[in-house]
């Protein structure tokens, strides 16, 4: 009587894919009836079957149940949510997930009428993913929603929508008082439902999340949606991942910019980005989180350079704060990337005359901009970006063609930053010359605490060296006396260095870095790993001292 929650996620046995109805669930139904503090019950996964469900919600009944979900569990057709919600079992469940389970336009109207009869109940969240609702479906779901006010998310997901249904459900969500997340991903939506879809986005006044991803509006449909983008006052997050929008609909969007101050997280790229928490991409990059009000998303577009600079000088006249802004994947050249950091410079500038109405780069912590050709000359203009920023901390140029002469280009700005903590130059084929014109940079940098330098053929032990000197500030490190230069160093910020995929890293992990045999090679990793735990000791100091 005190269990108050069941996890029986993928837990029925199936013999050779067969539906389970025998006398396992039967077993389950008659535990259920006697657990009277039971409120939280999960049997997602489990292939039963109308019969096996309608078992298992039937011991359900009379239990004080709030969440339930039984996703995935093959219910087809009207009848099977007919048995399920009209015995009064899920009267008092206020979260159900039901997703996946091809119910249909009919088993909507069961799905409703349950709702507004007491079947069910008050659902703040509905997620009807896959459920194959169709055009009817979305009928019903927009008479729902004109009578049934509770609903804050909603999942429609994957349903095959089309036109009819979408036009049915705008003008009842444009004026539910309580929904702000509504997804329409996935539901064969084209150029033909966009003008439905700009009326709602115009006319909501409570909406901030909406995601339209997977369906091809194309560059037209994307023109449209704009226009209502324009005038909406709501919106947060608009996911528009893989709906052919391009480059075109990526133009037609920053425009919109221009006035909107309210969107502040946007999908236009290609790649997969998760929903929930980040991965890292490998273990020294730095922290990634869900993107928060202020991550502005254009990657994988291949923006060429006029692209990316009316991209960013349309940022540029909107107020507001963007922390992060992702370019990578690109084709930006030199003159593009120049063009980019001068916009980002008069940002700066901007925001130091006037202290109201700030642009919204002006608070910039992190560029990405991966795989764009930036060369040593764009190096350079970046260069001269961080000698003015005040608040970027976060900077990849993974795969930009730097090679030495743009490690050289880049090291003045480090010397003058004191607010970059993570700088990400890997598979740039900086090697051993552009390391030792890298390093001072590296080495004066007033807060630089990660440093990607993987796949860049770092191939001798002067790179080592070069490294040792960047995490000491020393002007040079004699090699058999590499650890003494260490312990009386007063250090730099450099607590970690990614060195996988070169050769010095290599040819050390083969004579056995960590052995009894203390080469030269061994001593000055030694010596590397002593400066980077001294400089992490350092820190944690300061901050007690601080506190």
């Amino acid at each position: 009587q005190m269990l108050t929650s069941i996890l029986l996620f993928y837990f029925f046995p199936t013999n050779n894919h067969e539906r389970l109805t025998g006398d396992g669930v039967d077993l389950v139904a008659g535990t259920l009836r006697n657990l009277t503090g039971l409120t939280s019950f999960c049997f997602a996964e489990n292939p039963l079957g109308n019969e096996g469900v309608q078992t298992i919600v039937r011991g359900m009944k009379g239990l004080p149940l709030k969440k339930v979900n039984m996703s995935l569990c093959s219910l087809r057709g009207e009848d099977s949510l007919t048995s399920v919600l009209a015995n009064g079992a899920l009267a008092s469940c206020t979260d159900l997930n039901i997703q996946c389970n091809s119910f249909g336009p009919s088993g909507m109207e069961i799905y409703k009428k349950s709702l507004l009869d007491g079947g069910l109940g008050t659902l703040a969240e509905i997620d009807l993913y896959r459920c194959g609702l169709g055009p009817q479906g979305g009928k019903t779901m927009a008479a729902l929603l004109r009578v049934y006010k509770h609903i804050k998310k909603l999942n429609l997901r994957a349903n095959a929508l089309g036109i009819d249904g979408v036009a049915a459900l705008a003008s009842p969500v444009a004026a539910a008082t309580n929904l702000t997340e509504l997804s329409l991903a996935e539901n064969n939506l084209g150029v033909e439902t966009c003008e439905a879809l700009s009326d709602m986005i115009m006319e909501s006044s409570n909406l901030k999340v909406l995601s339209l991803r997977d369906n091809r509006v194309g560059p037209k449909g994307i023109a449209t949606i704009s226009t209502g983008l324009r005038a909406n006052t709501s919106i947060i997050e608009l996911d528009l991942r893989n709906t052919s929008g391009g480059v075109r609909g990526a133009l037609y969007l920053s425009d919109v910019f221009r006035g909107n101050t309210t969107l502040h997280v946007l999908w236009m790229n290609t790649r997969i980005l998760l929903t929930g928490p980040m991965e890292p991409e490998n273990t020294e990059t730095y922290d990634r989180c869900i993107p928060s009000p202020g991550y502005f998303n254009m990657s994988d577009l291949r923006l060429q350079d006029m692209e990316a600079v009316i991209v960013a000088s349309s940022l540029r006249k909107r107020t507001g704060t963007i922390h992060t802004l992702d370019l990578s994947g690109g084709r930006i050249g030199p003159d593009g990337i120049a063009a980019l950091c001068i916009v980002l410079e008069e940002a700066i500038m901007d925001a130091t005359s006037s202290s109201i109405n700030l642009p919204c780069l002006h608070n910039l912590q992190e560029l990405r901009l991966d795989g764009n050709p930036i060369r040593a000359k764009g190096a350079g203009s970046i260069s001269d970006y961080l000698s003015s920023s005040p608040t970027l901390k976060r900077l990849y140029l993974r795969s930009c063609e730097l090679r030495s002469g743009g490690a050289a280009a880049l090291a003045p700005g480090l010397r003058t930053n004191g607010h970059l903590e993570y700088l990400d130059l890997s598979e740039n084929d900086i090697d051993d010359e552009g390391m030792d014109a890298l390093a001072e940079g590296v080495g004066q940098a007033g807060g630089l605490m990660r440093l990607n330098l993987s796949g860049n053929n770092l191939g001798t032990q002067a790179s080592l060296r070069q490294l040792i000197c960047a995490a000491t500030r020393a002007p040079d490190v004699p090699i058999g006396t590499a650890a003494a230069v260490v312990i009386a160093s007063k250090g730099s910020f450099l607590e970690r260095v990614d060195l996988t995929g070169n050769p010095v890293f290599c040819d050390g992990w083969s004579r056995g870095l960590y052995d009894d045999d203390h080469t030269t090679l061994n001593g000055l990793y030694q010596a590397l790993l002593l400066a980077l735990a001294l400089n992490t000791r350092r820190r944690v100091a300061r901050e007690r001292k601080d506190e």
